[in-house]
């Protein structure tokens, strides 16, 4: 078996998506599988589109989902510097060797009359391709100090006719004419290399011997195989890994909503939980399992499972398996991972009794999706309702006559009475209801609304007994009061 040497290699041109993350998960999987080595390189050559806090952003990311490359940029190892921007003197070097075997040349053209060729070419309907004007004029070559200061690129003598063709693992042999790849700029006027050329020169001086990257590079690949057969060197194992589409089917971007792995822990999705959904979008284990350790997803992993068919990124199958995740989690530890959504909101403070916290989550760890939802469904255990569902409060207060000396009696009974167990909470309520001559379910209705300000949740008793009669007792009143201001302000 090869030893495996994978890399994820981003552009700092903007905040990683989920589509860069899921690449960095496969290659990090495969590399994990294989016992092999995950690399993180930093691909900035494109210095007018860099993105102020990019590479810290890429690096969080990675870190909040835990993959942590084995070597590279800030990991070290045998074979750097891992940000291209400080390994010109080696395309420099490559670049030299090539135009003294003909394979690369120097081109003086300027942009106006580049320009002028794309435009003709348009007009002709054909591919707006460089017409190889200064393939045959031997301009002098002197370092990348002389291409900026002549305005001047290295460009690749890409073969005239005949086709290249590349093995990909999902793919097959993939192949394209000749006559339809351009002589493509290697190293451009500002004295850096084109994402082409740094790509196959890294690629081959770090011993790459997988490149596990998005479809959209399918395209590109036979420019850097034709790079490796002009250099004699090894190609690695080409593996273009499927299209995430959002649930319109079009490909994911902005329009969909949150792209970003941040934006989604923002959102109160567990790095657990969204490690085992990448892992299925392109990949499946085999056996229709959805749920998957770490552990577990890294022994499954290999190529074979991977999808040539498109992945769609379902918001809804995302929360379902995050609410999988929350669920198996105790209740405290809820609670310390949801604390910051419902401190931003002012529901808790630091002197919150954690113990009563975890009661609460113990209660609803089954009825969140996301984290986030515990300010809407865990809010009225810290604070009294500061509203009230309007259809629930019309249905348990305004529509039922006597409601007031109902909900009275209900209060006093509970006063009287010590209940501490959901057990002791029913029984009360039943025998008061009984004890008026009308259904339970009025004050079932009534207590619901006034304790938590909604119709639905978990049990009713179950409420009762976690946040406890004084605080019962309290949001009754208050309910209490509610009631008769309305009544008062109709008469």
């Amino acid at each position: 078996m090869e030893d495996v040497r994978v890399r994820f290699a981003p552009s700092p041109t903007g905040f990683p998506h989920v589509g860069n993350i899921r690449t960095a998960l496969f290659n990090y999987l495969f590399a994990r599988n294989r016992n092999g080595v995950f690399i993180l390189r930093i691909e900035d050559t494109d210095r007018e589109r860099l993105v102020n806090g990019s590479e810290k952003a890429i690096e969080r990311a990675l870190s909040l989902l835990e993959i942590r490359p084995d070597e590279g940029y800030g990991a070290g190892g045998d074979f750097g510097p891992y940000r291209q921007s400080e390994r010109i003197g080696i395309y420099e070097k490559i670049a030299a060797e090539m135009i003294e075997k003909k394979t690369a040349y120097v081109c003086d053209c300027s942009e106006e009359r580049l320009d002028k060729i794309r435009a003709r070419l348009r007009e002709e309907k054909k591919n707006p391709m460089y017409d190889r004007f200064c393939r045959d004029k031997n301009l002098p070559y002197e370092g990348v100090e002389s291409l900026k200061a002549w305005g001047r690129v290295v460009r690749f003598a890409s073969p005239f006719e005949g086709e290249t063709s590349y093995e990909d693992f999902l793919r097959g042999k993939v192949r394209f004419g000749n006559e339809t790849m351009d002589d493509m700029v290697l190293i451009k006027k500002d004295g850096f290399p084109t994402y082409n050329f740094a790509n196959v020169v890294d690629d081959h001086f770090m011993k790459i011997s997988h490149v596990l990257r998005g479809d959209e590079f399918i395209s590109s690949t036979p420019k850097h195989v034709l790079l490796y057969r002009s250099l004699n060197w090894k190609e690695p194992l080409f593996v273009h890994l499927p299209v995430i589409l959002g649930s319109d089917k079009k490909r994911l971007s902005k329009r969909h909503g949150s792209v970003s792995i941040e934006d989604y822990e923002k959102m109160g999705i567990l790095p657990e939980a969204m490690f085992n959904f990448l892992s299925l979008l392109g990949w499946s284990p085999g056996n229709n399992e959805e749920i998957l350790s770490r552990e577990e997803i890294i022994s499954k992993f290999s190529l074979e499972g991977l999808s040539t068919s498109p992945a769609v990124f379902d918001i809804k199958k995302l929360e379902w398996i995050n609410s999988v995740y929350i669920s198996k989690m105790t209740g405290e530890k809820i609670f310390s991972r949801a604390k910051v959504f419902l401190c931003e909101k002012k529901l808790v403070g630091e002197d919150t009794d954690v113990k009563y916290a975890a009661q609460v989550f113990e209660l609803l760890k089954t009825r969140l999706p996301k984290l986030s939802d515990s300010v809407e469904r865990a809010g009225y255990f810290f604070k009294d309702p500061w509203a009230y569902d309007d259809g629930a409060w019309k249905k348990s207060f305004s529509g039922v006559e006597e409601i007031e000396y109902y909900v009275e009696s209900l209060k006093n009974a509970i006063a009287h009475d010590e209940p501490v167990t959901k057990d002791d909470f029913e029984a009360l309520l039943r025998k008061t209801a009984e004890n008026l001559g009308i259904k339970t379910s009025v004050l079932i209705h009534a207590l619901r609304v006034s304790i938590t300000g909604v119709s639905a949740g978990p049990g009713l008793f179950e409420i009762c007994e976690v946040i406890g009669k004084e605080r019962i007792l309290k949001r009754l009143e208050n309910a209490l009061k509610k009631y008769k201001n309305e009544i008062s302000q109709s008469q």
